[in-house]
């Protein structure tokens, strides 16, 4: 007998016997079990499990799929597919084809199973993609996963390179690197954009065989298609990093990148070129950067904080407490343990906020908490004396 191509999702549900018919059943046979909307069919059919009654439950699920239960349309292909019987194929396709119709996430599984698979039915990926993509707009994370695959495989640059990332990504996280490095190369194929994936499988030796060289041409790469975070990586390179990467520093080439980064909203770039202005003492300039970095989607508490301190002590800016405390704040409750310390001093000398001892306190505490030994220091000594 042809082997039936059913995916497993369609034998969850096992059965002693099938037939590939609904049985006549008299009415006195069925006067206990109402099935006269799909509520009473669902009821009737929990009653009928229970007692194993293969026969009349199948004919319920029949009724409960008429009414428009998708579950019961599954169970009962899964009925008709226990039977082995080739003739029941069409029957059985269309019972779950009816059931992902009818938003039943495994229905629209196995079609998609079944078209991958090529066997019960012609292959058509386009059409397992699309039954994929129901299933995984419908809850089922396995859908989601396989859709993405097929998008992978493909050579849509932007659909595939998102798919392919999406791929990487969860590979790292159940701790797939050699299966991420190859998804990332497939997303750096299809989008220089993506390219900073696989560059930093490549900085630190995970999935691949570590090879610094590569993982600045792939920086390199990313940044040239206007990948922020990889503009930033290769100005690390060129700057900070130039003894990692065995290249000669460069800082007016670093200091470029960072520009380039800031320009593409990467906050934390925006925040190295404040810093790197406020050494030249180009302060006007330093506040734009750090106000920038402060105040992008995606902040630099750290910027935050530098530029609370620009507008306590009145530096490239007119001195203003009251913008300080709320840069402070912003930094502090950003996690920048510093502005913490320098938010209580504010509380303390009672400028830009009225003086609150306990307030002070409790922002020591924070700073402590994060790791900022001054305000583990100065949390004592209100704690001894307050």
């Amino acid at each position: 007998m042809k082997n039936i191509v059913i995916s497993l999702y369609i034998v969850l549900y096992l059965f002693f016997t099938a037939c590939s018919e609904q049985p006549s059943i008299s009415s006195s046979q069925t006067s206990h079990f109402p099935c006269d909307n799909k509520e009473n069919c669902l009821k009737s059919i929990e009653q009928l499990e229970a007692q194993n009654d293969i026969a009349r439950l199948t004919h319920f699920l029949g009724k409960a799929c008429q009414y428009g239960d998708g579950n019961s349309c599954y169970k009962l292909a899964s009925n008709i597919v226990k039977a082995k019987n080739d003739e029941e194929i069409p029957k059985i396709l269309e019972l779950v084809e009816k059931a992902c119709d009818l938003e039943h996430n495994p229905g629209c599984m196995v079609l998609g199973d079944l078209y991958i698979e090529g066997e019960s039915l012609k292959q058509d990926i386009l059409k397992a993609r699309g039954f994929y993509s129901k299933a995984c707009d419908l809850g089922n994370k396995e859908g989601c996963h396989k859709k993405m695959e097929i998008d992978c495989e493909g050579e849509n640059t932007t659909i595939g390179s998102v798919a392919c990332v999406f791929l990487a990504d969860y590979a790292i996280d159940i701790g797939d690197f050699v299966k991420a490095a190859q998804y990332y190369m497939k997303a750096c194929y299809l989008s220089s954009f993506t390219c900073s994936g696989l560059a930093a499988l490549y900085k630190v030796g995970i999935g691949v065989k570590q090879d610094l060289q590569k993982a600045l041409e792939l920086y390199t790469k990313a940044c040239d298609a206007e990948n922020a975070n990889s503009c930033l990586m290769v100005g690390f390179a060129y700057g900070r990093d130039f003894h990692e990467f065995g290249i000669k520093q460069n800082t007016t080439k670093a200091k470029g990148l960072y520009a380039k980064a800031c320009d593409l909203d990467n906050a934390d770039a925006c925040m190295l070129l404040g810093s790197i202005m406020d050494d030249e003492k180009q302060y006007a300039k330093s506040v734009k950067f750090y106000t920038k970095g402060c105040y992008l989607d995606k902040p630099s508490y750290s910027a935050c904080g530098f530029l609370a301190s620009m507008y306590q002590y009145g530096v490239g800016v007119k001195q203003d407490f009251f913008r300080a405390v709320e840069l402070f704040n912003k930094s502090c409750s950003g996690g920048v343990s510093v502005a913490c310390e320098m938010l209580g001093n504010l509380y303390i000398e009672g400028k830009g906020v009225r003086q609150d001892l306990y307030k002070a306190k409790q922002l020591y505490g924070r700073a402590c908490d994060l790791g900022e030994q001054l305000g583990c220091d100065k949390y004592k000594i209100l704690n001894e004396n307050f």
